[in-house]
């Protein structure tokens, strides 16, 4: 569901734009804390394989076009895909099985009304929960027309990323870069926004995202924590039950109708002359062999006449096995993305996190052999799993933190410490380490707690004890400095 890295295609910030020099924090070993690499990071693509760097000082460049992403592509078709599945499905489930046959031939319709009614239940709730993924939108810039209206009935609002906003509100602690000044993201229609905690770019939808997780091609969207993401796994759940629940009873015929249809390509004296015995029937494997002697016997088994007293189920189709192998493998998918979601959210990761973990370990088994070059040694900072956080001085010390730096004509800055913290340590979980009853915290957060989009303001929030543990850190750091 993501995509290969790609390089930035923006141009550098104007010097109106460009950021202002800002006081820079020295850790505690005596060593200032980043450099001018690091200074330039913004958030990384959708697949989180790595960001992309830029120096304020670099020179201006004009701004390249945007390169073909295949995520784009399958953002087209997939979802026209999953359209005609659940059209022909439903047909055959509702129509030519429960009417036609249930009702018309065995005359039970009580029996039909039992497996219709939790059939559409699970239908409806996983039609809703694909729509509110598929027509999310910004609350900021809601799309027109037809979509436009139904992304506003039924569509998901992302969490608004308001660079402007973020630069006048951060007053406490705040993400940032190890020099203390802020992130920001020079990709695409960005301009250099102020990025806050845990937002990443997608080079897909070409704007940055708070909580992003990925960019998914069966919905043609983005999947965010908490807005898409909830919807995304409801979803995903839903799938393997509601196709279990639909072709249970039809699960006879498809079999019984794939053997009938594999007795007539094996004795069918066309096929056999003009495919089994021929040569070429190897060239694509034993696969490509079978599937098209299989295929074409079903297409002759489509075309025989009705015989009297038989129905649309008596007599052998390739759809009806064709629709309940896809189904399986469909929510095989699905049962397997819930799962490796649901591990992820319980750790309070997102896919981002991880893929950004693996490319990481990677890295640097690569180098780990031989001597790695600059290019090496960039890409394994930026991908080092490690947060930097601004803590404003007077958290710990009100007397020593007054507004004295100033930043330009008319602005000042509370003094600061630049604090770190890797992410193995738990900086996004919702208490500051591993422990009994974390993942049930991890969980309820990403997927039922209602008061977790309304806290954000537009960046990602701390559960209390990271934020009691980073200010512990920026008070002994700003102790170790005074001495």
């Amino acid at each position: 569901m993501s995509s290969a890295p790609e390089p930035s295609c923006c141009a550098t910030p104007p010097a109106a734009l460009r950021l202002r020099p800002t006081r820079r924090t020295v850790a505690a070993g005596g060593q200032e804390a980043g450099s001018a690499a690091e200074a330039g990071r913004v958030g990384g693509p959708d697949d989180g394989a790595a960001d992309t760097l830029r120096t304020p000082s670099q020179p201006s460049r004009a701004a390249t076009k945007r390169r073909f992403r295949i995520n784009r592509l399958l953002g087209r078709i997939v979802p026209l895909i999953i359209l005609v599945y659940v059209g022909y499905t439903y047909q055959l489930v509702v129509f030519r099985y429960n009417y036609g046959h249930v009702c018309k031939v065995l005359g039970r319709p009580g029996l039909s009304a039992a497996h219709l009614l939790p059939a559409h239940i699970g239908f409806l709730a996983a039609v809703r929960s694909y729509l509110r993924v598929f027509l999310a939108h910004s609350s900021t810039s809601p799309r027109r027309g037809l979509r436009g209206r139904l992304a506003r009935l039924c569509g998901s609002s992302f969490e608004p990323h308001d660079g402007l906003r973020l630069e006048r509100g951060q007053e406490g602690i705040r993400a940032c870069q190890p020099d203390g000044s802020p992130l920001r993201c020079w990709r695409d229609a960005c301009n250099g926004s102020i990025r806050g905690a845990r937002t990443r770019h997608c080079g897909d939808c070409g704007t940055c995202r708070v909580g992003f997780d990925h960019h998914c091609a069966w919905f043609d969207n983005d999947v965010t924590a908490p807005a898409t993401l909830r919807p995304f796994v409801h979803f995903l759940v839903l799938i393997p039950p509601l196709v279990a629940w639909a072709f249970a009873p039809l699960l006879p015929v498809a079999w019984r109708h794939a053997r009938a249809i594999w007795r007539m390509a094996r004795q069918d004296p066309e096929i056999a002359s003009r495919w089994w015995d021929r040569r070429r029937s190897w060239a694509g494997g034993p696969v490509f062999r079978y599937a098209v002697g299989w295929i074409w016997a079903g297409q002759k088994a489509s075309s025989l006449p009705y015989r009297h007293g038989t129905t649309l189920l008596d007599r052998p189709s390739p759809r009806i096995p064709f629709l309940v192998a896809f189904g399986v493998v469909f929510s095989s998918i699905a049962a397997i993305l819930a799962t490796s979601t649901l591990r992820q959210l319980s750790r309070g990761e997102l896919t981002i996190d991880v893929e950004r973990r693996k490319a990481h370990r990677r890295l640097l088994s690569s180098t780990s052999a031989a001597e790695p070059t600059d290019e090496s040694r960039r890409r394994l900072d930026v991908l080092e799993p490690r947060v930097h956080f601004s803590v404003p001085v007077s958290l710990f010390s009100p007397g020593d933190g007054e507004r004295s730096i100033g930043r330009g004509e008319g602005e000042d800055e509370q003094k600061r410490e630049v604090v770190s913290i890797r992410l193995d340590e738990g900086v996004w979980r919702r208490r500051a380490g591993p422990g009994r009853g974390d993942w049930i915290e991890n969980l309820c957060f990403f997927l039922w707690d209602d008061d977790a989009e309304t806290s954000m303001a537009g960046q990602w929030p701390l559960s209390d004890k990271v934020h009691h543990e980073l200010v512990r850190r920026a008070e002994a750091q700003y102790r170790q400095r005074q001495k």
